[in-house]
């Protein structure tokens, strides 16, 4: 007999991997932009300074507890962590352009808004 959950769990992982892909690569940017060092970080959201280094390498998918509490110690909403994480081959092919186009103005929008004031304040 199949089991459908384990098939359901094992995908949704896989989907959630392929998210992250870039998310280790966007918490290093943006800890190292703020002047935070890995062991810091690591013992203000409750993990080692090895797994956060796992996860800066791209070699572990963070929780959604860790994803909220990165969030709120590099004080920036989790919902724009997570967008700052996307690319293009996530996008489904049609969206492209658009994805394109739109992607660099938010991106630097969200660089001057958020992650600069935030750099200052420090």
């Amino acid at each position: 007999m199949i089991n459908y959950l384990e098939i359901r769990t094992q995908s949704l992982f896989f989907f959630l991997k392929d998210i992250f892909m870039k998310f280790g690569s966007t918490i290093k940017q943006l800890r190292s932009r703020q002047g935070i060092n890995q062991q810091v970080l690591a013992d203000r959201v409750g993990v080692t300074q090895t797994y956060l280094s796992l996860l800066e390498s791209d070699l572990k998918t963070p929780s959604i507890n860790l994803i909220n509490s990165l969030s709120k110690e590099l004080k920036i909403p989790s919902s724009i962590l997570v967008y700052l994480t996307l690319n293009k081959d996530e996008i489904p092919k049609k969206k492209h352009e658009a994805f394109e186009k739109i992607n660099p103005l938010i991106e630097d929008l969200i660089q001057q808004i958020l992650i600069d004031d935030e750099s200052s304040d420090t």
